[in-house]
């Protein structure tokens, strides 16, 4: 009997390949790296910093997870869910102008970036608009979480 390697059973475990199998696990690595984060805050005794995701409350997978952003504390999805379909066709709408005028933001400094210095911008160089970067991303997942809720609802309502 042979043991096997940590380098031979990363063979045997497959990252998921196709978008349901990435959706199914989604939720599932979301909850890990809430975990691991609030397990290494605990660890090193520190206290949440810009941007850290924290836990408020409760001992199961439902908790409550809320993201700080300096003095303001946003929860993250869970004012969405609770909305009914019109209020979340009205958010839709508003998050769909902001993303698209924080992209034309962005697009325009990548522009400027790019005839300034010749070439296309990394993440080192985003220092100046990291904040509109950072809410272009958020916008992009609340619009996903309110597309995926308006489905769920139509589904629901066709039974």
């Amino acid at each position: 009997m042979h043991s096997k390697t940590p380098s031979s059973l990363r063979g045997d475990v497959r990252a998921p390949k196709t978008k349901d199998q990435k959706d199914t696990m989604r939720p599932i690595y979301d909850r890990y790296r809430k975990v691991k984060l609030a397990l290494n805050k605990a660890k090193n005794g520190s206290g949440p910093s810009e941007g850290d995701k924290t836990p408020t409350g409760g001992n199961h997978l439902g908790d409550t997870w809320n993201v700080t952003l300096g003095n303001t504390s946003v929860a993250s999805g869970m004012e969405l869910i609770n909305l009914n379909p019109e209020q979340l066709v009205m958010k839709l709408a508003e998050l769909q102008d902001s993303k698209k005028s924080l992209r034309k933001l962005l697009r325009d400094y990548e522009k400027a970036f790019s005839s300034k210095y010749g070439r296309k911008v990394l993440k080192e160089d985003r220092g100046p608009r990291e904040g509109d970067y950072n809410e272009y991303k958020k916008v992009k997942a609340k619009i996903r979480l309110i597309e995926t809720l308006l489905k769920k609802n139509d589904g629901s309502q066709t039974i």
